[in-house]
């Protein structure tokens, strides 16, 4: 075994040789201080030698712990030993758990009456330069109270020397009053948590350049502008009051007592170098466990200079360094170790286990110069990063610790970890890595009752390592069985259950649910026959959380109904869709199928029905299905088209639609007669088709025989249907005058009119132009339109004379008046939900003007649709079109008038480059309200100058005339490497990409410099063209395609221009690359879900994600961080570069962190009162509606309701007091715009959680009634 050694006296030797034999007897049962056994003799603290005053608490006392020191034995080169023969003014030796300093001994004084004597003489004196180092620890915080002092109080004469307290400073004092002579901290240096050291070199001597210094750990800490100031000392020690440790010279002085503990006090009679500083300051701070200052690095260094602890390499790695290590020129034995900072957590000890002090750990270190050392991060202690490792869900520990291992020679230590991260209740480990990248490839270890033993050979010289905690297991679920139904209530952050159904023979099966109940009896394939044993497990995805354990238990007896049931739905489904038609079978056999399927009902709903019963009802239900017999019909006879029109008659009659009172009483008994006579035909099993004919015929002309009463006016439509837009108000047969608008792009369009009277006579004329004749549930004949109203009249004359005319007054926008987010051009008011106002229907979205034939050349350059000659083009070699305006000629047609509609086509295949635009034409453009389309076979593309920041671009530019900035718009085929990418992903993705990616750019350029334009104020169009002979229902959405082929959903709408399909994207980019992709959901528990078609819609557009097993819980409660990426998604704002977020819980490595940022950044959601975002928590109704209306706001930027307004709105929900109010605004504007709907007619519920299903279906009604995607 290594102990370090020390020089010994010879009356040294008879003490040890006495305690020796009174050991052997067992006279002596306490702890001696450290008796020291070494055979080296230590050079000095550090290795640094010839120490004038070497006193170390560890050696030198002579007694055990607890008991007084009178004399502590100098281990320096002048034998200086400090003494006191008084038992009461004897400081107390403890070397026990709870005075050690680092497992460290230390040296009690009680602030009254300790103090111990030196030889002031074999102490520096006069002017002669010194170096003093303590390390204590004050038990006050306010006081003088002095570690050392020495020579002559005289406060004229700087004649002593005291390395003291005051207050909260620390430093020393020659005893002058003078603020330029004493070297004091500043305030706050000083606590009564931790050891503290203070060291002072002073190179001594009369002239201006004697230099004083005070350092802590290797950083300078006097106060430079106070008591601390750099300039040469008049210190001039003298020696006629003695030296004193503890207290104030001179000894009969009872002031200034020191109340702590003091550890080690060092004294040379030169001033330290930098390099000798280093290496005391580090074997100072390995003993007594503090950090040295890493304000500049400063690494540990042995004896030898050689490197404990590289402060560069470890720069992050610099918080709480902690070692245990052995230095034979310091003698330095130091075998377990804790930072004696705050925040510690971590002990290290050599061997098996962690004792109580250093003293009486018994094992050794074998190398001298040898040491294991680590850092950590400075993180905190919570537990949040998630990994998985033997099937163990682990969180790992912020705190991230880093080893360095000097001349080490691996052996076992442990490891005691104090509470850490809130919890202990859960299983911790030691997680090691070699690289920063915690994953299932590091090993870990258990630490059982606060500790682990790891032999070190586990990490590598500069490995890592963290603490870890096992995930929080969820709650167990409360089960109850009702019936057959399984039910509990939803665990938090579960995200599916496992049932486990067992019988008694202990064969078990085991079913995954996404919801919170199941039908034990609806299983399939069906449970057999039995008794069955039921627990459910709550099982998650989340990694901070692991599965639960099992519930309490239900016991289910189950009678296998399921084949009876499916036999009975099956023939009542035949029944009721006329597959099975009673007319058609013996009246026997059919009441006894009726009887069969009455008893089958009886036994299915008789719960004390035993599976003898269930067996015998299906077998005599299956008899009866099967013996069923046909009436017999005379071979070839075909009743079918007289039985339709028999069918179609009776139902009108019910319905209403032929009314008797409306015909002639000879005329519908005709109709009468020919209904009975049908159904005499039908039912005669001889009947032949001559008689089926002819009864078919009498019918066909009694129905159109019915004469109406005289006077009964039928001259009224039943519908009237535009092609583009929709009527206000919506139609109705007995109002006559209606109003629509369109967009100016729209010049014809046509009218479907459906009249009451089959006979009608229907005409349509347009400005008083000539009638035309329009044809009963026909579309009419293209209408022109003309830019302002147009008054277009529908006259509807029936077979008695009687005329009614309707008229539509349609407005023809100047221009499209700027862009509503999109929509087709079909389609009428969406409503309202739940008693709520219907929206008015937006304006959509205006369609591009289609192109006239070109009159000469290949480029066709239009206004308003006409002609207009004002750019030019050429082909060029690369299958590119280059088109250049004459910006004289475009200013020409822009001064006849505003609001016109212009459009530069080229027909030709390939990539499409239009120059010649400046920054100032867009601005003109924007002023007029006109507007600019370009296109070719690829695409269109509005120009978004209305939409821009044009100030922006020239700002952008150095500020330059708009006139002088180049604009240049590109429409091209995608990159191959693009293509190829967005095909990859595509493949893997399991979505189908319909159209190559199209690149739409529009850039600025002003002396070789080009910029892009920011982010839209306001949705702008795209148009990209869809393939020929595409099936328009086989298009899920458009896509923004990024550089590395991944897609995000913009919201899209599928229309058609000049027959030709077009996908009509709306997003705030003013350039990217587009495509349109196929991506059909169904997700299997949402396919009897009220929500069933919005959640497949939303989803096939990449906006919310499933289960991953084509399941998607639509009643499990969504959380903040689940909405905010819906939001986002829907709305087509994802993008790659997304901004900074500022909620301090959210990291740059969660999933959702780029959702969140970009709708903090729209400021769609926000975060709470304390700054966190908690994107865990689930979300009432109400802040979903909020965070929606913010949405809605940033598509529809619409006036927001009033109070009056607010009040009304809400005032048709029962449950509306309960709306928070910083919600009433949001939910009121909802309602008003037919996007909210109740939790059922007449109630909000605001304050319950909002499901999945609900937030999808709020979205869609959003994107719906602003257009941005098809009804």
């Amino acid at each position: 075994m290594y102990t370090a050694g020390i020089r010994k006296k010879p009356w040294q030797r008879l003490i040890v040789l006495v305690l020796s034999f009174m050991l052997t007897l067992g006279t002596l049962p306490m702890s001696l201080a450290h008796a020291d056994e070494i055979t080296e003799t230590p050079v000095g603290p550090g290795g640094v030698g010839a120490p004038a005053l070497w006193l170390r608490s560890d050696r030198g006392m002579g007694v055990a712990s607890g008991q007084k020191v009178s004399n502590w034995e100098d281990q320096g080169s002048k034998i200086n030993n400090a003494t006191q023969d008084v038992e009461a003014n004897q400081p107390t030796y403890w070397d026990d758990r709870s005075h050690n300093i680092n497992f460290n001994p230390v040296l009690e004084y009680n602030g009254t009456s300790n103090f111990m004597k030196l030889d002031v003489d074999k102490l520096p004196q006069g002017k002669s330069p010194r170096s003093i180092v303590t390390v204590s620890k004050t038990n006050r915080a306010s006081g003088l109270s002095y570690i050392i002092s020495w020579g002559k109080s005289d406060p004229e004469a700087y004649s002593g020397i005291g390395m003291l307290q005051n207050g909260t400073r620390g430093g020393l004092t020659p005893f002058n009053t003078a603020m330029d002579q004493t070297l004091y901290t500043a305030g706050g240096f000083l606590g009564t948590m931790f050891p503290n050291e203070q060291f002072v070199t002073w190179t001594g001597g009369d002239g201006d350049t004697n230099k004083a210094r005070l350092y802590s750990k290797m950083k300078q800490v006097q106060e430079l502008n106070g008591w601390g100031k750099d300039n040469a000392k008049l210190w001039d020690t003298g020696n006629s009051e003695g030296a004193i440790i503890g207290k104030l010279i001179p000894e009969a002085n009872n002031l200034s007592y020191w109340q702590g503990t003091i550890e080690e006090i060092i004294v040379y009679d030169h001033a330290l170098t930098d390099a000798e500083r280093q290496k005391v300051s580090t074997y100072l701070a390995i003993k007594y466990g503090y950090t040295l200052d890493q304000t500049t690095a400063n690494s540990y260094v042995d004896s030898n200079m050689a490197t404990i602890w590289d402060s560069n390499v470890n720069a992050v790695y610099t918080h709480r360094v902690t070692s245990i290590g052995r230095d034979d020129q310091s003698g330095l034995m130091q075998k377990q170790a804790k930072a004696q900072e705050q925040g510690s957590i971590l002990a290290i000890a050599l061997g098996n286990s962690v004792q109580d002090t250093n003293s009486a750990n018994q094992n050794d270190l074998l190398n001298n110069s040898s040491f294991f050392t680590f850092g950590d991060n400075g993180a905190n202690t919570g537990f949040k990063t998630p990994m998985t490792k033997d099937e163990k869900k682990l969180l790992l520990m912020e705190r991230i610790y880093k080893v360095q291992k000097t001349n080490w020679n691996d052996t076992q230590i442990t490891l005691q970890v104090d509470q850490a991260g809130g919890t202990t209740e859960r299983p911790q480990y030691v997680v090691i890595s070699d690289d920063e990248q915690f994953d299932d490839q590091d090993s870990i270890h258990l630490i059982e009752n606060g500790q682990v033993t790891i032999n070190t050979s586990n990490f590598g010289p500069n490995s890592y390592f963290t603490i870890a905690t096992a995930a929080t297991p969820l709650t167990a679920p409360e089960v109850k069985l009702i019936g057959d139904e399984l039910k509990w209530e939803a665990v938090e952050h579960a995200d599916k259950y496992e049932v486990t159904i067992q019988l008694e023979d202990g064969t078990t099966r085991k079913v995954e649910v996404p919801g919170t109940a199941l039908n034990l009896s609806q299983l399939e394939p069906s449970l057999e026959s039995g008794t069955y044993t039921v627990t459910v497990t709550a099982k998650t995805n989340n990694p901070a959380y692991s599965d639960s354990e099992e519930s309490n238990q239900e016991q289910y007896i189950f009678i296998n109904k399921t084949k009876l049931k499916a036999k009975a739905d099956e023939i009542n489904g035949k029944i009721e869709t006329g597959e099975l038609d009673k007319e058609e079978y013996t009246p026997e056999t059919w009441q006894t199928l009726q009887g069969a399927l009455e008893a089958a009902q009886t036994v299915f709903n008789d719960e004390s029905a035993t599976q003898t019963a269930v067996d015998e009802a299906l077998q005599a239900l299956n008899d009866a299905y099967e013996n069923l017999e046909k009436v017999s019909t005379a071979p070839g006879v075909d009743k079918t088209k007289l039985k339709a029109k028999a069918d179609e008659i009776n139902g009108k009659i019910e319905t209403g639609e032929l009314n008797k009172e409306e015909y002639t009483p000879e005329t519908w008994q005709t109709l009468q007669g020919a209904l009975e006579a049908a159904q005499t035909v039908f039912n005669d099993e001889s009947a032949t088709q001559t008689a089926v004919d002819e009864a078919l015929q009498a019918l066909n002309d009694a129905r159109n025989g019915l004469t109406k009463v005289p006077g009964t006016n039928t001259s009224t439509l039943q519908t009237l249907i535009p092609s583009v837009g929709s009527l206000s108000p919506a139609f109705d047969p007995g109002k006559d005058t209606y109003t629509m608008s369109v967009p100016n792009s729209v010049y014809q369009f046509q009218l479907t009119p459906t009249a009451l009277d089959p006979h009608a006579k229907i005409e349509i004329s347009v400005g008083n132009s000539a009638w035309q004749d329009a044809s009963n549930g026909v579309a009419s004949e293209n209408l022109p339109l003309q830019v302002g109203g147009n008054m277009i009249i529908v006259k509807v004359t029936d077979s008695l004379g009687h005329v009614t005319e309707y008229r539509i007054n349609v407005n023809r926008a100047s221009s499209d008046n700027g862009n509503n987010g999109g929509g087709n051009n079909g389609g009428g008011n969406t409503g309202g939900n739940g008693g709520s106002t219907p929206a008015p229907t937006p304006a959509p979205t205006p369609v591009p003007t289609p192109t006239p034939t070109a009159p000469k050349d290949n480029l066709e350059t239009t206004r308003d649709g006409n002609y207009q000659p004002f750019a030019t083009s050429k082909p060029s070699g690369d299958k590119q079109t280059l088109v250049q305006v004459d910006p004289a000629k475009l200013n020409t047609a822009m001064s006849q008038g505003t609001g016109q509609q212009f459009a530069i086509h080229s027909p030709n295949e390939g990539d499409m480059k239009v120059d010649g635009l400046t920054l100032e034409t867009l601005k003109q453009l924007t002023d007029q309200g006109s507007k600019l389309n370009i296109s070719n076979p690829l695409a269109i593309y509005p120009v978004p100058g209305g939409k821009m920041d044009l100030n922006g671009v020239s700002k952008e530019l150095g500020n330059v005339a708009m006139k002088d900035i180049a604009v240049h718009v590109d429409i091209a085929r995608s990159s191959d490497a693009l293509i190829s990418s967005a095909k990859n992903k595509a493949a893997t993705g399991g979505y189908e990409l319909l159209v190559n990616p199209v690149d739409l750019d529009l850039t600025f350029t002003k002396d070789g410099q080009t910029v892009r334009s920011g982010q839209l104020n306001g949705y702008a169009p795209k148009y990209i063209a869809l393939p020929e002979g595409i099936d328009p229902n086989r298009i899920t959405t458009g896509v923004i395609v990024n550089p590395d082929g991944n897609i995000f959903h913009v919201p899209t709408v599928v229309t058609k221009i000049d027959n030709r399909y077009y996908a009509l994207i709306n997003d705030l980019r003013s350039s990217g690359s587009y495509s349109v992709i196929w991506n059909p959901q169904d997700f299997e528990d949402a396919r009897t879900h009220w929500g069933k078609m919005d959640v497949n819609n939303i989803a096939a557009r990449l906006d919310l994600k499933g289960n991953g097993d084509n399941t998607f819980s639509p009643d499990r409660s969504v959380t903040r961080s689940e909405f905010a990426e819906i939001v986002v998604n829907g709305l087509g704002l994802m993008a790659q570069d997304a901004p900074q977020v500022h909620f301090p819980d959210v990291s740059p490595s969660d999933w959702y962190r780029n959702s969140v940022a970009i709708a903090s950044d729209f400021d769609i959601v926000t975060g709470y009162d304390d700054g966190y975002f908690k994107g865990s928590q689930q979300i009432t109704r109400e802040q979903g509606f909020a965070m929606v209306a913010r949405a809605y706001r940033l598509i529809q930027s619409g006036d927001v309701p009033n109070q009056e307004q607010i009040a009304s709105e809400l005032a048709r929900y029962e449950d509306a007091a309960d709306v928070s109010s910083w919600a009433r605004e949001d939910v009121a504007q909802l309602i008003q715009a037919g996007i909210i709907q109740g939790n059922g007619p007449e109630v909000l519920s605001p304050k319950a959680s909002m499901t999945r299903a609900e937030v999808t279906a709020l979205i869609a009604r959003m994107l719906k009634i602003t257009n941005l995607i098809d009804k």
